[in-house]
């Protein structure tokens, strides 16, 4: 299948993704129409930054305008009218684009490919993975209920069997009464009428003794008999009983000891990012099935042990010959034994099916409102609601967490801070069928930390967990349950600036130590869910530590936090992205091999090399920008990110000029950076530059989009998109008309600048013989790091609408409307006075001139309007045919 075909089958949030790849003069109708042509050339062969290849991509465009025009007069049956004039139309609109431009053709066409193939990859492992585990849950769940069903139907065959001893019991105490009436009579008899027992007693009474004798010895007999056959009943019983538990202990281990864990599990990779469990219902359901096979053995059990009472007949070896077998009689079950095991796997069932379904935040914050919800998965199948349970939920730290794990029995009072609104009932919901309470004002209000002496450092790796405990009875003998579940790791803070360490802690946890590690096996009267320490992990492969960075990074921008989404192709870090954070990494520990082992302290600890900042801090600040402001344009692949300067450089001297692409800072924590090359027309050389990062402050004020669209000299994205393509559904509206605000004033549009840098042309500093530092050597760019020499500012009449500011064409110094009372000066001065300097000289003129000045190229984003009424201290000359007035300031 071709790659377009199994692009088109794409799922639709993917698919949406390779539309906002077709855009303006490059259609998806292209892409569909030249399928074919399109991946039986070998574009990898095609280099468009060497020049010699120009002519090949030259003739590659000819041939798709060819392939096209083909394609347009083979619609030629009346029902394709509207497509053929679509297509004559595409057609049109790409040989203008790309006849004189082929370069950017095959750069487009080979990024989309790679993209589009990355996408189809995504979807056939996710595919391919989503098949796999819903086979192995198919395979799994078809196991459990076989086996479900088998004990089902063994439990329903012993019920019938105990009712068969019951009767025969029954029937033994007929016999047994029969047998002791015989053997009244019989010594009544001996005692009071002894002269029948006598040689000379006549015939009759001989024979009435004779029959006596007789009948007797028959019950007797078939006591005897039926005593046996009770006792073997009573043994087989017990036996399948036995036989019984030992399938149904195998099976709960299989389902609490795999199942169940496995869950837990995928919960706790979830909350970094993977995606979330779907089958605890599932579970909920082996677990009740499970839960009523238990409670109906223990029942037969305890029936056993009361017919065992009521016929307290033990099985002798002087039996042996009952059968006519000789054999030893096998031993008799301990029922006793048998029903403490039953019990113990209630015990089991009743404890570790109380889950936190819903997890609290794993980096909590003091006084702050959270929620956190409980589960018990065999609850409403025992009516444990019935006594309407409380659930109180408190906070321990990770020693007191590790003793719960030991502890045997009892409630747990030693914590280590106050919850307000802790307390909740267990509520049965019918319409799930889930027994479950939901806490959803709980705060934290106190918290006792573990040492004084603990630094900032310190507090964000101090780990806690919540604990949730409660109690309850169950059936007429009042079974007694103390049980309790304990969340996953959370770590507790009071400042924002914490918060990067804090997830380290959380994320490294979540990520390498599994939940219940330490538990080796089921046991009852432990509390599962505790946290584990960094020592269980305390260094990971590069391998392992990848699949952390991409689904943390893709839950930062689907908003998953645990909860399911879908990723598309963008939303995933790529292998680019993960080979420019090993690279990151690789400077720190200086690796042999690529798979390199990463320690703890080098993730979020050891600075990078000449940086203050360690290697999560710059990964967790760039992943909030992209969260809090870069969401959209990171989804609809506008952003690049994780890339190195140096090949960012590399990538944009072979495009043209004005391209340009989007970089986060390596100096600057949560910084994103435009770079861009410049071509100078008059000697063709070509360099690249960085602007000052964008931070969380600056995208605050004004969107990235809408900066991105302020600077005019920035033409196409990486690798030759339009950026009107790209960010235009990104813009934000134009106000059309002034907003008044709430307190009265007229808010003003604030506009991104560089100084010296006008629309698709060179700097004009450069122009006017300023040249800044070397790509390599100079410092970033940013709308107030420099204010260079020349700096030019326009002059509008007062009597013209400031609307037409915006037509101010830089290059040339005046207005493009080209009106007669426009005046432009191009202005020296010193750096050093500032814009307060400035605005003191210009505002010394005369009354009657009555100008504005306008579009001031300064360190703000803001036009500066100032009245202007006298030019002292100026020298002034006039250029009549421009209509300038140049003036020096003194």
């Amino acid at each position: 299948m071709s790659l377009w075909a199994r692009t088109q089958q794409l799922p639709a949030e993917k698919f949406r993704q390779v539309r906002a790849l077709y855009q303006g003069d490059y259609p998806i109708e292209v892409r569909h129409y030249l399928a074919e042509w399109i991946e039986n050339r070998c574009w990898d062969e095609l280099k468009p930054s060497n020049p010699e290849q120009e002519l090949t991509a030259s003739r590659t465009v000819s041939a798709a305008v060819d392939e096209l025009d083909a394609c347009v007069r083979a619609l030629n049956s009346p029902d394709q009218f509207l497509s053929r004039i679509k297509l004559d139309e595409v057609l049109d609109n790409f040989k203008k684009a790309f006849l004189s431009n082929p370069v950017e053709f095959v750069n487009l066409v080979k990024s989309n490919l790679a993209v589009e193939y990355q996408l189809v990859q995504e979807a056939d492992s996710a595919l391919h993975h989503s098949l796999i585990m819903d086979e192995r849950v198919s395979m799994v769940n078809a196991g459990i209920l076989r086996e479900l069903e088998q004990i089902r139907n063994r439990t329903q065959l012993e019920n019938e069997s105990i009712s068969s001893l019951s009767q025969s019991q029954e029937s033994v105490a007929l016999m047994l009464h029969q047998y002791n009436q015989l053997v009244a009579a019989w010594d009544n008899l001996v005692a009071h009428q002894p002269h029948m027992f006598a040689a000379n007693a006549s015939s009759v009474n001989q024979e009435i003794v004779r029959n006596l004798e007789e009948q007797k010895s028959s019950v007797y007999d078939g006591l005897s008999k039926k005593v046996t056959e009770v006792l073997m009943m009573r043994r087989e019983s017990a036996e399948n009983l036995s036989h019984s538990i030992s399938r149904i202990s195998a099976l709960q281990m299989k389902v609490l000891g795999e199942e169940l864990p496995k869950w837990k599990r995928t919960q706790q990779l979830s909350l970094n990012g993977s995606s979330p469990p779907t089958h605890l219902d599932q579970i909920q359901h082996w677990c009740e099935g499970l839960a009523e096979v238990i409670w109906l053995n223990r029942n037969q059990v305890k029936e056993l042990v009361h017919l065992q009472a009521l016929m307290n007949v033990q099985e002798s070896p002087a039996q042996d010959g009952v059968n006519g077998t000789g054999q030893q009689p096998k031993q008799e079950i301990d029922l006793g034994a048998l029903m403490s095991q039953v019990t113990d796997l209630l015990q089991q069932i009743v404890s570790m099916t109380f889950l936190v379904e819903v997890q609290p935040p794993q980096v909590m914050k003091m006084n702050t409102r959270f929620t956190a919800s409980v589960r018990h998965i065999v609850g409403g199948k025992l009516n444990i609601h019935m006594s309407a349970p409380k659930v109180r939920v408190n906070i321990v730290n990770e020693h007191e967490a590790s003793v719960l794990r030991r502890r045997i029995g009892g409630p747990w009072t030693e914590y280590s801070g106050e919850i307000l609104n802790n307390t909740g009932t267990l509520e049965y919901h019918q319409a799930s069928k889930h027994l479950s309470v939901a806490f959803r004002n709980m705060q934290l209000k106190k918290i006792k930390r573990g040492d004084k002496k603990f630094n900032e450092a310190n507090v964000t790796e101090e780990k806690y967990a919540l604990l949730f405990q409660t109690e309850f009875a169950l059936g007429d003998e009042q079974l007694y349950f103390q049980i309790a579940a304990l969340s996953l790791p959370v770590v507790v803070t009071v400042h924002g600036n914490q918060d990067s360490m804090a997830w380290a802690s959380i994320c490294w946890d979540n990520a390498f130590c599994p939940v219940d590690a330490c538990s080796p096996a089921l046991d009852a009267s432990a509390v599962h869910g505790s946290p584990c320490v960094h020592s269980s992990a305390p260094v990971v492969k590069w391998s392992q530590l990848k699949d952390l960075l991409r689904a943390k990074f893709s839950q930062t921008l689907t908003g998953n936090d645990g909860i399911g989404s879908s990723f598309s192709g963008y939303l995933l870090l790529n292998d680019d992205h993960l080979e420019f954070l090993g690279s990151k990494l690789k400077q720190l520990l200086s690796p042999v091999d690529q798979d390199f082992d990463v320690s703890w302290s080098s993730f979020c600890k050891d600075s990078l090399p000449g940086r203050n900042f360690s290697f999560w801090d710059w990964f967790f600040a760039a992943k909030r920008l992209v969260r809090d402001y870069l969401r959209d344009v990171w989804s609809a692949g506008c952003v690049m990110g994780f890339v190195s300067r140096s090949k960012a450089e590399d990538m944009l001297l072979g495009c043209p000029h004005g391209t340009f692409l989007l970089r986060f800072s390596d100096s600057e924590l949560g910084g994103l950076t435009v770079a861009w090359i410049a071509e100078d027309s008059s000697t063709g050389k070509k360099e690249v530059f960085m602007l000052q990062p964008f931070v969380a402050r600056d995208l605050n004020i004004r969107s990235l989009p809408d900066r991105i669209s302020d600077l005019k000299y920035l033409a196409n994205l990486y690798p030759a998109i339009s950026k009107d393509d790209a960010f235009g559904k990104f813009y934000s509206p134009p106000d059309l008309k002034p907003r008044r605000e709430s307190n009265g004033y007229v808010k003003p549009n604030l506009v991104t600048q560089v100084p010296g840098w006008t629309e698709l042309s060179t700097s004009t500093v450069i122009s006017d013989g300023f040249t800044p530092n070397t790509p390599h050597s100079m410092p970033e760019l940013g709308e107030s790091s420099f204010i260079p020499n020349g700096t030019s500012c326009e002059f509008l009449h007062m009597n013209h609408r400031r609307d037409v500011i915006s037509q101010f064409d830089p290059r040339h110094a005046v207005m493009s409307l080209g009106l007669d009372t426009s005046v432009a000066l191009p202005l020296e001065f010193n750096p050093r006075l500032g814009f307060d300097g400035l605005s003191a000289l210009v505002n010394a003129a005369t009354s009657s001139s009555g100008l504005v000045v306008a579009n001031c190229l300064r360190g703000s984003t803001e036009n500066l309007y100032l009245p202007v009424t006298d030019f002292a201290d100026c020298d002034m000359t006039d250029d009549k045919s421009s209509h300038r007035v140049g003036f020096d300031v003194q």
